[in-house]
């Protein structure tokens, strides 16, 4: 009889712990309810945190959208590069080796 009841405890222990754990990752943020108000600032800091179980929701949206951007070719020696609106300017790669400047 102990063996069943003592099942029935750790599975609902387990349960109350997973309820109560939730994370953030680096790009949400966390705003946390109890009864349907705000409790606290919006949580920003990534990794693992704690609730009380049941009692408090947690909801997550996105803080910072990832920007996924190929980064531009340099232009090649005195070609035109156009910088937008009606400014032009051209750009000079100059490549010299390094020096200490003692040795210049």
């Amino acid at each position: 009889m102990k063996r069943p009841l003592l099942a029935v405890v750790i599975v609902l222990g387990l349960f109350t712990f997973w309820s109560s754990v939730y994370t953030i990752a680096e790009t949400e943020q966390v705003i946390i309810t109890q009864f349907g108000e705000p409790v606290g600032p919006p949580q920003t800091a990534p990794g693992l945190h704690m609730k009380v179980p049941f009692i408090q929701t947690v909801h997550l949206r996105q803080a910072v959208a990832r920007m996924e951007r190929r980064p531009e070719p340099d232009p090649d020696p005195g070609q035109e590069v156009h910088l937008g609106g009606h400014v032009h300017t051209l750009a000079h790669q100059r490549s010299a080796p390094f020096l200490p400047a003692r040795d210049r």
